[in-house]
């Protein structure tokens, strides 16, 4: 059996839905369409993952090629994590073509088990509860854990950049390049793997709009259809790394403690980033204010939200300064008296030695914590599937107890705002009487990843002399 490849320029109508491999079976392969989460949530968002790498001496690249492609598969984990479906990258194909064979086993594997699944009478859905509800939002998790077809994928992302652009990033020759890529295979978000400027992400959401509802309407006048004008048009909107991790952080947060840090680091981007008077500004404050100090109406004294913001003001945006100063205050409020919590509790178990987990983001840490304490937290192979710090006693051999903390994983150009808002979570950390570095021993990038790791504990306030006495490596394969 000769599975279905992605060509250099796939098809907009199949991309739009999913990139599913077809195996001739006699029998229809499983798609996403079939899953509860398409009939609750609707589809999966479509994205492009472009991964610029800045040249260095006109046309080399700036790093190794293995570490240029292991950047390209970690950004792939990031969209990933994000429960966005991806598309192939820019460059169409991998070099030397797709390989069939790590696509049909993949195929192969997810298609097992999917059939081992229990299932319902037909037209049931089986609810397997909140631990499994993420396996609905990936029907390829087969293909994304076999290592050939994760670095083929990662091959198309890869875009060189000789020199950046202050106002779309890349040089023109490249964003016509890419603007029509956006509008053969149009999609809902473009996530750049770098920091992009206010300016930059506009420019760039500018050109692909305009390509997308360009080709659009030459495909509509071509099958004699109408074209739509103003709301009607597609919409691309474009994502750099920091506004992704919190975008991911966001998802992930389930504790009130996590759910208030992400909160504070996404006000304190859009007070950076978000320009001024503009109604995604506003409305990104008052879903700050409706998620962690109440309804708008109750705070406010209004009853409607965008609407308000010029009205009745003596001075201009006040009521976007007013919501943001009490949405920062309430946060930070909450963060503290969670702060004096937490030093209660370390307190009470003084006496008590304690044993930190830390690692990089999908190294094991979770698998580690379940094989000691049977603590029967959820594991899957996803960045940053752990946010709150998780306690659990283990008694040892000698009949003496041990506290066990699990927290979150870390990764490289972790958003400064972010890091800042989990400084509660990093101090527990920190605190703790022994610290189990858990490293994956065959990660081609296990050194940076270990350098990664110090550099945050050391900008998290622990001492050299505690890193060097008090940490202890434990390697996984």
């Amino acid at each position: 059996a000769v599975p279905i490849l992605p060509p250099c320029r796939p098809a907009a109508a199949l991309l739009r839905r999913r990139w599913l491999l077809q195996i001739p079976r006699g029998a229809r392969g499983f798609a996403y369409e079939d899953t509860l989460a398409f009939r609750l949530y609707g589809p999966k968002p479509t994205a492009l993952v472009i991964h610029p790498v800045l040249a260095s001496h006109g046309s080399s690249w700036g790093k190794p090629w293995p570490q240029i492609l292991w950047d390209a598969e970690e950004a792939l984990g990031l969209a990933r994590a994000n429960r966005w479906d991806i598309l192939p990258g820019p460059n169409g194909t991998p070099q030397g073509g797709w390989d069939r064979e790590a696509l049909a086993l993949a195929e192969e594997q997810e298609m097992a088990r999917r059939e081992a699944i229990p299932r319902g009478p037909e037209g049931w859905h089986l609810d397997r509860g909140e631990e499994e509800s993420d396996d609905e939002f990936d029907v390829h998790e087969a293909a994304w854990k076999n290592g050939v077809v994760k670095r083929q994928w990662a091959e198309t992302c890869v875009i060189k950049v000789r020199q950046i652009n202050n106002n779309t990033f890349f040089g023109k020759g490249k964003v016509e390049e890419l603007a029509l890529y956006v509008a053969d295979n149009p999609c809902d978000f473009v996530f750049v793997n770098t920091t992009l400027t206010p300016s930059q992400s506009r420019n760039l959401e500018i050109v692909f709009n305009n390509a997308v509802a360009a080709a659009d309407a030459r495909q509509r006048r071509e099958e004699g259809r109408a074209v739509p004008k103003g709301k009607g048009l597609p919409s691309v909107e474009v994502m750099d790394r920091n506004r992704l991790v919190l975008e991911i952080f966001a998802l992930r947060a389930k504790s009130p403690q996590a759910k208030v840090q992400v909160g504070l680091a996404r006000l304190e981007y859009l007070k950076t980033r978000l320009t001024v008077g503009t109604k995604a500004r506003l409305r990104e404050t008052l879903k700050l204010l409706q998620d962690h100090v109440g309804p708008y109406k109750e705070v406010t004294g209004f009853k409607n939200d965008v609407d308000v913001q010029h009205h009745y003001e003596t001075k201009p945006f006040e009521t976007e300064r007013v919501l943001i100063r009490i949405a920062e205050a309430r946060l930070k409020r909450f963060l503290e008296n969670e702060r004096r919590s937490r030093k209660i509790h370390r307190d009470n178990r003084a006496g008590v030695p304690t044993v930190g987990i830390v690692g990089y983001t999908n190294a094991g840490k979770t698998s580690l914590m379940n094989r000691l304490t049977d603590a029967d937290l959820k594991e899957r192979d996803l960045l940053f599937q752990t946010l709150d710090t998780t306690m659990r006693r283990l008694r040892l051999p000698s009949g003496g107890h041990v506290v066990i903390a699990d927290s979150i994983g870390f990764i490289q150009h972790l958003p400064h705002n972010l890091f800042a808002a989990f400084q509660t979570t990093l101090e527990e950390i920190v605190k703790c009487d022994v610290l189990l570095h858990v490293r994956d021993i065959a990660h081609p990038q296990r050194t940076l990843q270990k350098d990664v790791v110090l550099k945050t504990l050391r900008s998290a306030g622990m001492s050299e002399d505690k890193l060097a006495s008090s940490r202890s490596e434990e390697r996984r394969v």
